[in-house]
Formats: C-alpha cells, sequence, structure tokens
C-alpha cells in the first residue's frame, strides 16, 4: 500500500487489478483483503508449495518410491524445474549483492592504506580540507574508485567525505589534463 517497500513486491501491478485510479484500486484492495480475512483459514492456501501442486503427500510418496527426486520449497508453488530456476536467479542475485559488499569493504581497506602511506587521517581526507596534500590524495583515490573499482560517484563520495558533483569535477579535471 506504500507504507513498507520491499525490492521483490510490485505494488503497481498488483494495484492495477484493482483499479486504473490509485485512491480507487487501494480501496478494492483493501475491500478484497478484509473478505480473504473474514474467510478465515483456507486449507488450499496453507502448506508447502511442491506438495500441493504435485497433488498431497501420496503423490509425493509415490515419485519417492519409484526414484523421481525434484527440487522444492515449501515458500514456492511450482514444478522442481521452476523452483530450481527461482533458486538459482536467488543465489546469483545474492552472490552479485555480496561481491557489490565485499568490494565496498575493500574500498574501505583501500582508501584507509592508502592515507596510512600519504600519511594522512581520514578524518582529515573527509573533512572537506581544500590542503594541497590532501586534495591530490582525494584526487587519485576519486579516480581509481570510479575508474577502476567502478564504485558510483555516491558511493565513492562516502567514502572520501566530499559530494558526488565534487567527485564528477575532480574526475572531469583529471580527463581534460590527460587530454591537454
Amino acid at each position: 500500500m506504500g507504507k513498507v517497500k520491499n525490492d521483490w513486491q510490485d505494488r503497481d501491478y498488483v494495484l492495477k487489478w484493482f483499479g486504473t485510479k490509485e485512491g480507487e484500486a487501494k480501496r478494492n484492495y483493501r475491500q478484497f483483503v478484509k473478505k480473504g480475512i473474514s474467510l478465515g483459514r483456507c486449507p488450499e492456501l496453507v502448506g508447502g508449495g511442491f506438495i500441493k501442486f504435485q497433488g498431497g503427500w501420496s503423490a509425493v510418496k509415490a515419485m519417492h518410491s519409484i526414484g523421481i527426486r525434484e527440487k522444492s520449497d515449501e515458500r514456492i508453488l511450482g514444478s522442481g524445474e521452476f523452483v530450481e530456476q527461482l533458486i538459482k536467479q536467488s543465489d546469483q542475485t545474492r552472490k552479485e549483492q555480496f561481491a557489490v559488499y565485499e568490494s565496498l569493504q575493500y574500498a574501505v581497506s583501500y582508501v584507509e592504506r592508502i592515507c596510512d602511506k600519504e600519511n594522512i587521517s581520514i578524518k582529515a581526507l573527509k573533512s572537506g580540507s581544500r590542503r594541497r596534500k590532501i586534495t591530490i590524495v582525494r584526487s587519485q583515490l576519486a579516480k581509481e574508485l570510479v575508474e577502476e573499482w567502478g564504485l558510483s560517484l555516491t558511493e565513492t563520495s562516502r567514502h572520501l567525505g566530499v559530494s558526488p558533483s565534487a567527485i564528477a569535477k575532480t574526475l572531469y579535471r583529471s580527463d581534460k589534463h590527460k587530454s591537454s
């Protein structure tokens, strides 16, 4: 309904089934949910997806007795192939998210190493100071974090204590000096 955002929810897609205008769709959706609540617990909507999809425990036991094994997850209603495909997609997303997190951790330690090497405190780097030595180190780090590490301007700005536009200007000046 717009109060809590989850990346796995497609709010607009769901609401479009309940009306053409947002207010109307929300009202109709609320009525739909209230009706469902008044029905109480429905056995056909409870329990594992795989078992229900296969036709119950007896069908699953029969499959096992003849050696058929399918990937299953009680949260997902669908065939073993569908479940497996969904889990693979989910695993890939988790791997990508972990890779980004890991990259950010390496970036933090890299910034710390460079600051140690240049004898500059992290606090001084992030203070926005315009002291020559600090601006040179900040510019070098900005260039490396964006161009070599692939961090966004926003993420780079968080590591260096300046605005994303300051990072963009730094990179622009750096490219301008290259072409001169």
